[in-house]
């Protein structure tokens, strides 16, 4: 639609790409004259520079169930990867109401296991597969590594809870050094004795 309200049809376009080719045409003026903008007439020119833009953190159901389908592992062995249970990776990849999005910490670590794994975020987002889009996977597990997630998913600490610093002990302060009593001139204090006749 224009802004003057007018539908763009496909002959429309057909006659704007047709006028815009010609040598010396203004496409100001074109796009003017049909009511469209300047973009519009440079889309109709060059439609493949117009891609749509690649997402940089979009984990949601589908690329939750892709990742772990193209590594080949279950719910429970997916969970024991990510240190979380076979309910939440469930619910990550529930398509209806009952389901939910993953967290900030959660699509970080996912991000991180397919980038480790060289499976880029647009083959997550496509319906392809890695045989078809001609991509290699790399560090594949085997068959030993995938029995081995359940105790590693025990090791490894939740990522998604910050890990508590303690606070650091209080210093004590060191004791005071115990207090010396000097003793003076010996003989002067028996001489004052003597004087004041005390003591022998």
């Amino acid at each position: 639609m224009t802004r003057t309200g007018r539908i763009i049809t496909a002959e429309d376009k057909t006659a704007i790409h047709k006028e815009a080719m010609e040598p010396g045409c203004n496409r100001s003026a074109l796009a003017e004259k049909w009511g469209v903008s300047r973009a519009f007439i440079y889309l109709l020119i060059n439609p493949c520079n117009f891609k749509p833009p690649a997402p940089t953190d979009l984990i949601g159901p589908h690329e939750v169930q892709k990742l772990r389908k193209t590594l080949r592992l279950s719910l429970r062995q997916f969970g024991d990867m990510l240190g979380v249970s076979e309910g939440t990776i469930r619910g990550w990849e529930a398509t209806d109401d009952l389901g939910w999005q993953p967290r900030a910490a959660a699509r970080h670590r996912l991000l991180e296991i397919a980038q480790h794994h060289g499976l880029p975020l647009e083959f997550l987002v496509s319906d392809r597969t890695a045989k078809s889009a001609g991509i290699q996977i790399k560090n594949p597990l085997n068959y030993q590594d995938r029995r081995n997630l359940k105790e590693l998913g025990k090791k490894r600490p939740d990522f998604r809870k910050k890990i508590a610093v303690p606070p650091p002990q209080p210093t004590t302060p060191a004791p005071p050094p115990p207090k010396t009593v000097t003793v003076g001139n010996r003989s002067a204090f028996a001489n004052a004795g003597k004087l004041f006749g005390l003591g022998s």
